[in-house]
């Protein structure tokens, strides 16, 4: 599968991505990603500020497989260590978002994908929040199932 494919592949926002609303600049994040009875190939992306993507997984240390259940992030995809940062200067919080994305294919460009990509993946209904779950029963007939995650940084 391609990155242009995504639109046409069933979109379900049948992934839950849980964790902490607030951290401080260098604090180390982690995070759940459940993929509930769901298994495909999990791709986990970074949205910044300024509109730039960040694929946090698949990595060097952890590259991609099929999988699915509850995995703590980064324990569970390399063990790597991630803090929160601010791209503003002086500012007093900004806010980041982390994308899970679940395909029953691999996703050959996935590192290619833009903030237009993933925004246009995402229901309309949807906003704000820290985490989005459906019922499994919808996610089960869709190709691709997405979750959201957004937190501040101080």
């Amino acid at each position: 599968m391609k990155l242009k494919d995504l639109k046409s592949a069933g979109v379900v926002t049948g992934l839950t991505l849980r964790g902490n609303p607030t951290y401080s600049v260098n604090e180390p994040i982690q995070f759940i990603v459940d993929t509930g009875k769901q298994e495909g190939y999990l791709y986990i992306i970074a949205l910044d500020n300024n509109g730039g993507t960040g694929l946090l997984y698949p990595n060097p240390k952890s590259p991609s497989s099929e999988m699915g259940g509850r995995f703590l992030f980064p324990q569970d995809f390399g063990n790597m260590i991630i803090r929160a940062s601010k791209d503003c200067g002086g500012c007093a919080e900004e806010r980041t978002t982390v994308y899970a994305l679940l395909s029953k294919e691999p996703i050959s460009d996935i590192k290619n994908i833009t903030q237009a990509q993933l925004m246009s993946l995402m229901p309309k209904s949807q906003g704000k929040g820290i985490s989005m779950d459906l019922d499994a029963g919808t996610a089960s007939n869709a190709n691709l199932n997405i979750g959201q995650l957004q937190f501040i940084v101080k």
